[in-house]
């Protein structure tokens, strides 16, 4: 299956954030240079020297992700260490605001102070594009890279018992995730892997709340479980180290009594102070649902690694990883493309005036992650069932009183089986003419209701195969403008034959 290890390493190059990310280096070296600058003014008189700083988090250790939709912001943390004793400082927040102070108009989003954290903010075109945390920590006396230190914990406004310093070893985490491997495959491996980890939690989980798992929880995970899996002539094989990591994983989930309950939980440990269970802020319910979409991408890795066809099983990793993973070549996976009076679907509403209508409109694609709405190419990737779709039309026909209609075709095999327990084919192939709608979520129902704006249109993912949607403009009754189709290729496991 060399093609599908291909296909992980395209998928890897999409998704990883790269270490030496211009933007982020250039406002990480910035907020040093005027932090020290600004810290050395403030604390002259406090006989504090100006801290150090050091590189943590997934920037650090090699395993950053680009965000799902490229207009969401991305962060690095940084460690900022103040050579002072926590007992001279028993609230952090004293420091805490000093830093953000030190800070104050660094950027025009400002610095916010987190719970574990302080936040800096930068901007572009006045939306958030990414931010710094910076993580501070007194060192005690402590000089030695790896040597327990204190984070400083507490938002502005927490209760005194929410205010106190954290035992911590940053750096030795940092150093024992970077050297438990050797050899440079098996490193690079296991940072892929982690990313893949990484972007499927975020397709499959909430980020409010403890819904979903931390990046560190699914680090650590890996750091845990995770063997290397060449082939025998020494290539990598993702696939197979993916499910023997998935195996050991689910194989560790124990019942124990929790929050009143017996229930199955999976328990990760940081393996340096504090030694705190990442999993110990997820409900019972929370966990529930991390077992079972672990368990059910465990059954995909299985199927997939059992399939010949490595075209079938990069269309089932893309529905798991989504549709940054690569798809198979479109012209080989839909090639039957259907025109009407083959009566693949019933003949389309006759269109007066659509041959020679001159006015040129044009559709933008969009399908929805998250309530986030992120561009798509047409006929360039293929798309999981399931998936909300958004349609903007841009119409150049002048003058008032034109009215808009869309139309979609849906083709292929899986759409003409369905059909055939339909009386109206119209409700599986379309092809008639309506007016713009869209999608709500009701109670986590789909529910059709009219678009206010007859140039956006809603339609949802269903049948596997190559389908389009077309918008057509009128003016008394005869069409004056169309676009040319958007065609939208889906896959549904349900149904795997795409002919």
């Amino acid at each position: 299956m060399s093609n599908l290890q291909r296909c992980f390493n395209e998928f890897h190059e999409i998704i990883k954030l790269d270490v030496e990310n211009v933007d982020l280096r250039r406002s990480r070296d910035a907020i040093k240079s005027k932090l020290g600058s600004r810290l050395r003014e403030y604390f002259e008189d406090k006989a504090i020297n100006v801290p150090t700083f050091f590189d943590q988090g997934s920037y650090a250790i090699g395993t950053g992700v680009k965000p799902i939709d490229s207009e969401d912001n991305y962060d690095i943390d940084v460690g900022v260490k103040f050579d002072i004793y926590s007992d001279d400082y028993p609230d952090p927040l004293e420091i805490k605001k000093s830093v953000k102070e030190a800070l104050s108009g660094h950027t025009k989003l400002g610095v916010k102070i987190k719970e574990p954290c302080i936040r800096v903010i930068y901007s572009e075109d006045g939306e958030e594009k990414y931010h710094v945390d910076l993580a501070i920590y007194a060192i005690n006396g402590q000089t030695a890279r790896g040597s327990v230190i204190y984070l400083g914990r507490g938002k502005e406004f927490s209760t005194k018992e929410n205010k106190y310093w954290e035992t911590s070893q940053p750096e030795l985490l940092i150093d024992l995730i970077c050297n438990k491997f050797s050899f440079k495959d098996d490193r690079s491996q296991f940072r892929r892997l982690v990313r893949y980890l990484k972007r499927w939690k975020d397709l499959s989980f909430s980020s409010l709340g403890n819904s979903a798992p931390t990046g560190i929880a699914i680090t650590i995970l890996a750091y845990q479980y995770f063997v290397p899996a060449f082939t025998t002539d020494g290539s990598p094989s993702d696939i197979e180290a993916l499910i023997d990591l998935f195996n050991k994983v689910k194989n560790s989930a124990q019942q124990i009594y929790f929050n009143g309950e017996y229930v199955t939980r999976l328990t990760c440990n940081l393996p340096v102070q504090p030694n705190n269970d990442l999993f110990l802020k997820m409900t019972n319910n929370q966990m529930e649902r991390f077992l079972k979409k672990l368990n059910e991408l465990y059954e995909v890795l299985i199927n997939v690694s059992n399939d010949p066809d490595d075209d079938e099983a990069c269309l089932a990793l893309g529905v798991v990883f989504g549709d940054d993973f690569p798809s198979p070549d479109i012209s080989k996976a839909f090639h039957s493309l259907r025109k009407p009076n083959l009566g693949y679907y019933p003949t389309p509403e006759v269109v007066k005036g659509f041959e020679e209508a001159s006015y040129n409109i044009s559709i933008n694609g969009f399908v929805y992650v998250k309530n986030k709405a992120i561009p798509i190419p047409s006929n360039k990737k293929i798309l999981g069932n399931g998936r909300r779709l958004e349609f903007r039309a841009l119409s150049r026909v002048p003058g008032d009183g034109v009215d808009y209609y869309w139309r979609v075709f849906n083709t292929g095999k899986h759409v003409s089986q369905i059909s055939q327990t339909k009386i109206d084919k119209t409700e599986t192939f379309r092809g008639d003419l309506f007016k713009a709608r869209i999608i709500k979520i009701v109670n986590g129902q789909f529910t059709i209701v009219p678009s206010q704006n007859q140039l956006l249109n809603q339609e949802g993912t269903t049948y596997t195969g190559k389908h389009w949607i077309e918008c057509i403009a009128f003016k008394n009754g005869v069409c004056v403008g169309k676009s040319k189709p958007f065609y939208v290729n889906v896959y549904n496991p349900n149904f795997p034959d795409y002919d």
